[in-house]
């Protein structure tokens, strides 16, 4: 079965000035794959405190396939660890992941790009009729470059922190044991799945270490997305009581409002990392930034 990976095709065009300055993102990247099943209706399998999810919920109300599209609510640290879950996504065995036609995404950005091709809304229509496909995409990318995960677990406390890969590496080796006693037919493909991941969880504690590599590692993390915030804002400013693209939403914005989520879900540690610089002082006051908001 052939397997695209995600860092083909649509992320060459990420641009140089951004890709030389990012940090090592912490978490696995997923992929699409072609599949045998064929749906008839996709099914899109999220958690609603995650970023990723939030993008990939966004990006299928936009689409075409809004009104016959089942969004499944999983228990993230658990459901997502179940044998069932990780033949479907092997790849993070994380949310989101979607099932559409022949074609199983396990990746937020390779699925928000197969709706925009596939089934475009209404935004992304009118801005591929303008001729602007490249320009949406570049900043598509120039976004995607924030590392969401790092900003969120370096600016918790080392308790919380280790508690929730306490929770994640429980349910893992629970799930590890299951496979091993009942014994599978696709026993030895599950197995590596399990210990690819738990190996992982300890990729996800860099940000929680202490010393000169957290540092560094969390300021520049900081810098990429005041760029996001900074650009973000301008291209707000140019379609006033609007969108970033034009007066509807389009997959540009599935890339900036998911962003201010995890800010009010870490408001103590972005007033103490963020708000104390121009870039998030400004943008949080911006009339029209707040405009959009509240519109969409």
């Amino acid at each position: 079965k052939p397997h695209f990976s995600p860092g083909s095709a649509g992320r060459r065009h990420c641009s140089a000035a951004m890709t030389a300055t990012a940090p090592a993102k912490l978490l696995a990247t997923g992929g699409i794959r072609t599949v045998e099943k064929h749906v008839s209706k996709p099914v899109v399998y999220q958690f609603p405190v995650s970023f990723n999810s939030g993008k990939a919920t966004l990006a299928m109300q936009l689409s075409q396939k809004a009104d016959e599209a089942e969004i499944r609510y999983v228990l993230h640290m658990r459901d997502n660890y179940t044998p069932e879950y990780v033949r479907l996504n092997p790849d993070t065995m994380a949310v989101p992941t979607m099932e559409i036609d022949d074609k199983v995404c396990t990746d937020s950005m390779d699925l928000c790009k197969y709706l925009m091709d596939n089934y475009p809304g209404p935004g992304d229509q009118e801005v591929v009729a303008s001729g602007r496909q490249a320009e949406m995409m570049d900043w598509v990318n120039f976004a995607a470059a924030w590392d969401e995960y790092m900003f969120t677990y370096g600016h918790m406390d080392p308790g919380s922190a280790d508690m929730a890969n306490a929770i994640r590496l429980e349910n893992l080796r629970i799930y590890l044991d299951q496979v091993l006693t009942e014994k599978p037919a696709d026993v030895d493909f599950l197995v590596n799945c399990y210990i690819k991941k738990i190996t992982g969880i300890t990729t996800m504690r860099r940000a929680q270490e202490t010393g000169a590599d957290k540092e560094k590692a969390l300021e520049e993390n900081k810098v990429i997305l005041h760029r996001v915030l900074a650009r973000g804002n301008d291209l707000v400013g140019k379609h006033p009581g609007g969108f970033l693209f034009g007066d509807k939403l389009t997959t540009a914005d599935v890339y900036f409002l998911p962003i201010f989520r995890i800010f009010q879900l870490s408001v103590p540690a972005f007033r103490r990392s963020g708000r104390s610089t121009p870039t998030c002082r400004a943008i949080g006051k911006e009339p029209r930034h707040t405009r959009m908001l509240k519109k969409a």
